[in-house]
């Protein structure tokens, strides 16, 4: 068969409630150059039966089933198999607009980027869904360290690998983190770094289901891996971008308040040494997340009263979860 322009890949595990809805929208693509790759992690519900469905409904869906071994080595074991010279990362729980792939596709043949990103929609359901616009550094082509800019600024596009187009290329020596969850943040700034052009458009054409109360009824360990990636990609720019280490910096403080909110949210008791590591991270980098010149002032004032209220903190982030409940 000839080699497709684009691979598309999922990792799928045990999401039949959501599966069809997601491989529908990528069966109604106006672009039609691409092949299908999903990796059935071992999966115990009918996720692997609605595959196999739709492998038999077309030629370019493929499934390849692995003993149950986590995203990340569902991802490297798709990105192994992928003959096109580009990869489209689609989550099997969110799901895609018609013109998603044509999009993406063009804006690379007119830039000639290694990395297109676009912007997405945060999907509850029909009625309550929004775009989570992100301006900065949009509509211009970026070298691989304003990527990392733009990576690092909570206003532009982040770490996943979803919403966007990247070249197959880029993942010769770079795997997912086996065992690891936010396995994304541990490669993307390696990507990024590697590019010789990344454009970023926030049109929203990338539907991320939100999970209604999902956080509040979870009672799995907290994740911690956020934090440990971002501590990876400080030791990575101090050898090779020093110029970002305020970026850096500021990635380690929101990551150590990540696994803060985290604790909270789902209504679960720090140790104490847990609560000393947060301090220490977010204590440490504090100064150089109000010099980062790419936050913006809300963000900044988020870091502030987080450090410097404690108390208000909390109540705005458990009225949050009522309203996500």
């Amino acid at each position: 068969m000839e080699e497709p322009l684009v691979s598309v890949l999922l990792p799928a595990y045990n999401v039949q409630e959501y599966l069809r809805e997601c491989l529908n929208s990528i069966l109604a693509q106006t672009f039609t150059d691409f092949e299908v790759i999903i990796v059935n992690d071992g999966s115990t519900d009918e996720t692997l039966s609605i595959c196999e469905k739709f492998t038999q409904l077309d030629s370019r869906f493929r499934v390849i089933t692995q003993q149950n071994a986590g995203v990340a080595e569902a991802r490297n074991t798709a990105v192994c198999n992928a003959r096109g010279t580009f990869l489209a990362f689609i989550d099997p729980d969110d799901f895609v607009r018609p013109s998603y792939l044509e999009f993406l596709v063009n804006m690379q043949k007119q830039t000639d980027g290694d990395v297109i990103a676009c912007g997405r929609t945060i999907y509850i359901n029909e009625e309550n869904q929004y775009e989570d616009m992100r301006p900065l550094f949009a509509n211009q082509c970026l070298s691989g360290a304003d990527a990392l800019r733009a990576l690092n600024s909570y206003a532009s596009f982040d770490m996943s690998m979803w919403a966007k187009l990247i070249r197959r290329s880029l993942f010769d020596g770079i795997n997912f983190p086996p065992g690891k969850l936010s396995e994304d943040q541990f490669v993307c700034f390696q990507i990024l770094d590697k590019s010789r052009k990344v454009y970023y458009f926030p049109n929203p054409l990338y539907m991320y289901r939100h999970r209604i109360g999902s956080i509040c009824r979870d009672d799995s360990a907290v994740n911690w891996y956020p934090l440990e990636a971002s501590l990876a990609q400080y030791a990575y720019m101090e050898k090779h971008h020093p110029e970002l280490m305020r970026q850096a910096a500021a990635s380690c403080f929101f990551s150590a308040v990540g696994v803060y909110n985290d604790y909270v949210l789902r209504g679960q008791r720090m140790t104490s040494h847990v609560a000393e590591s947060i301090r220490r991270y977010t204590k440490s980098n504090l100064f150089s997340m109000l010099r980062d010149p790419d936050l913006n002032v809300k963000k900044k004032m988020q870091g502030l009263l987080f450090v410097l209220g404690k108390p208000l903190y909390n109540r705005m982030l458990l009225s949050r979860r009522s309203i996500l409940s």
